[in-house]
């Protein structure tokens, strides 16, 4: 568990680490960084999330097919510890989880061949199975340290603590993002990346609603907005505006 070794089982360890605790850790930070931000740098932080996505699930396959092939080579049965049958699942969950943030990604096209609603589902389940995936893979890393087959020793604990710092980290992150957020929609000032809609008539007969622009999509002017007035909710497509120079029009998000 400490050193590569050359041997086909150490393959399983050294790839699942990179996989898990490296690529995906950094892709759950670097997603979790980017709801904050707008335009050509959004677009470029997803590019980011995407390659080190793409990396952490190589990663982890090579991983998964290393312990198979050596289970094949020794003659032992697949999948008989707690370890090894979550250990699947994960595998299987991140796969589709990358798969799933192919699609919501616009820029590659996918996501516009469904309604609008649907879209937003799909962009936050892909955010849900993402945290739940990583965080999953880590109780899965846990199990395989307090495997009979792990060595015990200051590497085991270096392990231990590495997992630690990894889930205190992104408990951080997402708390800082969570508590932003917040602010942003309680600020009233107009200072915060919010837009803002208000029915004709003035505050006593119409609707003003806000929410930040990057809610739901790559883009800003990709979004819905929820408005409540006398006649009760309704939804409105707010137009999106001409684009600065240099800025990212909408359908090349």
């Amino acid at each position: 568990w400490a050193l590569f070794d050359g041997s086909l089982f150490a393959y399983h360890p050294v790839f699942m680490g990179l996989g898990f605790l490296l690529f995906m850790a950094e892709g759950v930070l670097a997603a979790i960084a980017l709801r904050e931000l707008e335009g050509q740098q959004r677009l470029k932080e997803l590019w980011y999330h995407l390659c080190l996505q793409a990396a952490a699930l190589l990663c982890i396959w090579v991983g998964f097919i290393a312990i198979y092939r050596n289970k094949v080579r020794l003659g032992k049965p697949h999948f008989q510890s707690l370890h090894a049958r979550l250990g699947l699942g994960v595998t299987l969950a991140a796969t589709l989880t990358v798969a799933g943030g192919l699609v919501s990604f616009r820029r590659l096209g996918l996501l516009q061949h469904f309604e609008p609603e649907v879209q937003t589902k799909i962009k936050a389940a892909h955010r849900l199975a993402g945290k739940a995936t990583w965080l999953a893979a880590l109780a899965v890393v846990e199990l395989g340290l307090v495997h009979p087959a792990a060595a015990r020793g200051r590497w085991n604990a270096a392990w231990q603590l590495l997992l630690a710092m990894l889930l205190g980290g992104v408990v951080t992150a997402h708390q800082n993002e969570q508590t932003l957020r917040r602010a942003a929609l309680g600020d009233g000032t107009g200072k915060t990346g919010k837009a803002e809609a208000v029915f004709p008539g003035g505050p006593s007969r119409g609707a003003r609603c806000s929410r930040p622009l990057h809610e739901e999509s790559e883009h800003p002017t990709h979004r819905h907005e929820l408005l409540r007035g006398p006649a009760g909710p309704g939804l409105l497509r707010l137009p999106p505006p001409l684009p600065p120079t240099g800025a990212l029009h909408p359908a090349e998000a």
